[in-house]
Order: structure tokens, then C-alpha cells, then sequence
């Protein structure tokens, strides 16, 4: 059994001719393609290391500015990174200044106690001032009548010593 009728055939294989002789017509295109780029390829092989030679000092020069930047860079960095210490030490000093009103408040009680301790003996030492004030007198009085006798020898002495003299 065939399944197409016999008078399709021949143009059927008219159609597969036409197919083949194109790709045939196609593979001596890029054949010749391929002939005319070899010398190309060949030129670019031969400039590839001439190229490469060439922008070697550029490369250099870009790694070299690359590098500068980075050390110029560094100074920033460092900077950044100190000025974190210094607002972390800032912190800290911060806190610590919170703090103190807290450490303090036991030294101010203490500093008010005495105080009132002061203001508490501060009547006992004005009635003492008062009693020495009191008792001077008499004290003046003691000295006075202790002194007499020896004032007494001295009016006594003082003749006795102007004879010598003389």
C-alpha cells in the first residue's frame, strides 16, 4: 500500500532537489565566509598580545589611582572610626554624669546632717562663750589677788635694788 498517489511524487522530489541545492548553495557561502575571515582572525591573533602590551601602563596607571585613593581613603576611615570612640567615650561620660546626682545624694544627706548638727550645738557653744565671759572677771579678780604678794616684794625690792645702783 502507498499512501500518496503516484502523481504527487515527482514533485515531491523536485521539492527535496530544490531543498538540497540550497543548503549545497549555503555551505559554499559560509565556506567562503570562513576563507575571507581567516586572514581577519589571523591579523587578530597577531594583535591581541600588541593590544594587550599597550594597555598594560594604562591598566598599571588605574591600578596605581585605584591604590592612592584607597591611602587617601585610610585617613577618613581612621577618622570615622575615632570619632566613634569619641562618641562612645561621650556616652559613657554621659552616663556617668547621670549617675553622680545618685552617688552624691548619701555625701549631701551626710553634709545636711552636719550641719544640723552645727545649728544643734551651736546654742551649747554661745551659753559656754557666755559663761567664760561670766567668769572672767572673777578669773581677773584670782589673778589680782595671787599677783598682790608678789607686787608687794616688788615695791618692797625696787628701793633696795636703787641703793645698789647708786
Amino acid at each position: 500500500h502507498q499512501a500518496q498517489p503516484l502523481h504527487h511524487q515527482p514533485l515531491q522530489q523536485a521539492l527535496l532537489a530544490r531543498q538540497v541545492q540550497q543548503l549545497h548553495l549555503q555551505h559554499h557561502q559560509q565556506a567562503l565566509l570562513a576563507r575571507q575571515a581567516q586572514p581577519l582572525l589571523l591579523q587578530h591573533h597577531q594583535l591581541a598580545p600588541l593590544v594587550h602590551r599597550a594597555q598594560r601602563p594604562h591598566l598599571q596607571q588605574v591600578l596605581r589611582a585605584l591604590q592612592a585613593q584607597l591611602l587617601h581613603l585610610q585617613p577618613h576611615q581612621l577618622a570615622q572610626q575615632a570619632l566613634q570612640a569619641q562618641q562612645h567615650h561621650l556616652q559613657l561620660l554621659q552616663q556617668a554624669l547621670q549617675a553622680l546626682p545618685l552617688h552624691l545624694q548619701p555625701h549631701q544627706q551626710a553634709l545636711l546632717a552636719l550641719q544640723a548638727q552645727l545649728l544643734h550645738l551651736q546654742p551649747h557653744q554661745q551659753a559656754h562663750q557666755a559663761q567664760q565671759l561670766h567668769l572672767r572677771p572673777h578669773q581677773l579678780a584670782l589673778l589680782a589677788h595671787q599677783a598682790q604678794p608678789l607686787l608687794l616684794q616688788h615695791h618692797q625690792q625696787v628701793p633696795q635694788v636703787q641703793q645698789l645702783h647708786l
